[in-house]
This record gives structure tokens, C-alpha cells and sequence, in this order.
């Protein structure tokens, strides 16, 4: 477990290498929650609260988990720190890629975790102590989910020049099927069951609902999908960089 959170420590000591990112983020996210607000507020109508609380809830707080756990450092860490690190013992360097992006994000998650919960509660936010130890749950498979999908994204780079387009079309399908810029109630219901058949709102819109609601129903959507879509991308992952090792050839000392 040591080295483990040695890898937490790493990440968290290169937090400091560019601390001001903190406050450029916050702000950023701040402005794309009332942006966000304001859109769906105007053209589809409904509270504008709720979507206040919704936005905050998934661009403050779970912003910092998807980044944390994106593609962008299983891609890093596989072209940056060699082969040996990552891809040696995949099970096992999962949890390290895992460690060392929590460790890079803890202070924005604490921050943005302090200033949500300070808002939602002056709006007049409140959740039971069940659910909001069910939602932890619920982060625990949504930061290994973003980290299985950089772990096969970071596989195609074997036999690929460059895998970021992959990860900029991750980003642009979860915006809308994952609920990240739009909450999927305000489409019709015959497009969020055809979006149920994909992973994506497994991970975004359903946690952060399920925060909202407190409905035992969504957590349990939520964590089924996570649980079928985390199996699937696993297997997935693992066969394409056991397939990539025996393309990957490696010089020098």
C-alpha cells in the first residue's frame, strides 16, 4: 500500500508545480455552471435552482474526479513514464494511475467540495447521511470508470501515432449522452432509454441525480451500470494492451 500512496504523494506534489490552476478552474467552472443554467433556463423553462444545484453538483464537484481520473493520465503516464510503470502489472498500475491523479486533484476536490456544499446548503440543499455515503460509493466506481476508459484509450496508442482525438470525442459524447452539459431530463424519454444503452450517464447524470433525489431507484441504475460498464471496459482494456506489449520494442537504459 506504500507505494501506492507514494504515487499519491507524486501527484500531489506536482499540484504545486502550477497551484494557480486551482483558482483559474474554479472560476471557470463557476461561470459554465450559471452559463449552463441560464441555457437550459431560457430555452426548455423549469427551475432554475435545480439546475443551479445540478451544474454545481457535476462541474464543481465531479469535474475534478473526471479529470483526475481521465484519459489524459492514463495517455501521460504511458507515453511520458515508460511501459515499465504502467503497463508491467495492469491490474496493479491501474490503482497507481488512479493514486497519483487523486493526489494531483485533492486540493481542487476539497476546495470545490467545500464551496458546493456551502451553496447548495444556503439554497436550501439537503441530503440524509445514507445517501450521501451511497454516493461515495458511487464516486468510487465513477473514478474507476474514467480510469478504465484511459486505460484502453492509452492502449490504442500502440497502434496509433496519437490517441487525443480519442479523448477530446470522449469528452464531446459525454458533454450531451453523459449529462455533463445538459441534464438528460429535459430530453424525451425515448432518448434517455436509447442513452441508457450506452456508459455514460452511468457515470455523470445518474450520481449526480441520485445526490439530488436521494432515490434509492437511480443509485441503483447508477451503480448496476457502473458495474456491467466497468467489467466490459476492463476486459477491453486488458486485451488490447496484452495485444499492444507484444507490438511495444524499447532501446536504451
Amino acid at each position: 500500500m506504500n507505494k501506492y500512496f507514494s504515487f499519491f504523494i507524486r501527484g500531489y506534489k506536482k499540484f504545486y508545480e502550477y497551484p494557480q490552476r486551482i483558482f483559474f478552474n474554479f472560476i471557470l467552472s463557476v461561470m459554465l455552471v450559471f452559463l449552463l443554467s441560464t441555457v437550459w433556463f431560457y430555452f426548455i423553462g423549469g427551475d432554475f435552482v435545480e439546475y443551479i444545484k445540478y451544474f454545481l453538483i457535476v462541474e464543481l464537484f465531479l469535474s475534478p474526479f473526471f479529470i483526475a481520473a481521465s484519459v489524459q493520465q492514463g495517455y501521460y503516464l504511458l507515453s511520458n513514464e515508460g511501459w515499465n510503470i504502467t503497463l508491467s502489472k495492469p491490474i496493479h498500475n491501474l490503482l497507481a494511475f488512479i493514486m497519483r491523479a487523486l493526489g494531483e486533484q485533492f486540493i481542487s476536490i476539497i476546495f470545490n467540495g467545500i464551496v458546493v456544499v456551502i451553496v447548495l446548503y444556503l439554497i436550501g440543499f439537503s441530503a440524509s447521511i445514507l445517501t450521501i455515503l451511497l454516493f461515495v460509493l458511487l464516486l468510487i466506481f465513477v473514478i474507476l470508470y474514467h480510469s478504465l476508459m484511459g486505460y484502453i484509450i492509452g492502449g490504442i496508442g500502440f497502434f496509433t501515432y496519437k490517441t487525443w482525438g480519442f479523448f477530446i470525442l470522449k469528452g464531446g459524447i459525454e458533454a450531451f449522452a453523459g449529462g455533463a452539459a445538459a441534464p438528460l431530463y429535459i430530453f424525451p424519454k425515448s432518448a434517455i432509454k436509447l442513452l441508457s444503452f450506452l456508459p455514460f450517464a452511468y457515470a455523470i447524470y445518474y450520481p449526480a441525480q441520485f445526490l439530488l433525489t436521494g432515490d434509492i431507484t437511480i443509485f441503483t441504475t447508477a451503480l448496476t451500470g457502473l458495474i456491467i460498464w466497468n467489467s466490459i471496459f476492463f476486459i477491453i482494456g486488458y486485451l488490447i494492451h496484452k495485444k499492444g506489449m507484444k507490438k511495444f520494442e524499447s532501446q536504451g537504459g
